[in-house]
Parts: C-alpha cells; sequence; structure tokens
C-alpha cells in the first residue's frame, strides 16, 4: 500500500484561495484523482471541476466526490470484481 498523496514542493500554498482543478490523462477506477482531491482538501481547498482526456466509465463524479466531471471521450472497457470474474475463478492467467 502506497502512502496518500501530498501537495509537495509549496504546492499547498500555490492553491491558496485559487479554484482547483484536477486533470488527469486516463481514469480508470478513479482512485487517483480521488487521492489527488483528498491531497487538495487536505490543503484547505476545494476541486472546483475533475477533468480526463478519456474516462474507461467506471468512475462517476459521485465516486469522485467531486461537483463536475468532464472529460474529452469515453471508451467503455467492463471490468469487473476479482469475485465475480470467470476467467478468475477458472484460474485462467489475465494479463494486466
Amino acid at each position: 500500500m502506497r502512502p496518500p498523496f501530498v501537495l509537495r514542493r509549496g504546492y499547498d500554498q500555490i492553491v491558496a484561495g485559487r479554484h482547483v482543478l484536477v486533470v488527469d490523462d486516463v481514469v480508470n477506477t478513479g482512485e487517483s484523482v480521488e487521492e489527488t482531491i483528498a491531497a487538495v482538501r487536505a490543503a484547505g481547498k476545494e476541486v472546483t471541476v475533475t477533468a480526463a482526456l478519456c474516462t474507461r466509465g467506471n468512475a462517476t463524479v459521485h465516486d469522485l466526490a467531486c461537483t463536475d466531471f468532464v472529460y474529452l471521450t469515453e471508451v467503455a472497457i467492463p471490468s469487473w470484481p476479482v469475485q465475480s470474474c470467470d476467467l478468475c475463478r477458472r484460474g485462467v492467467p489475465v494479463n494486466t
């Protein structure tokens, strides 16, 4: 398990009093975006919008706990929890 995201090198001061936009290239589960939003909030700021070039459709504005989530394109690639994956149940290796 990795440590939580934090704003370093003075970025916590740079965002002071500003509206913050969090941008990611591809949003899969939304975990990285959620951790980034948490780091911004820990610095006492609020994220105005979250944006991505592409979303896989697995994370929503509600999942990301932000007010708005915008993206340029969506590529819906289904994913399943390991408990629901037929290949996993049958022991078939899955390359990730």
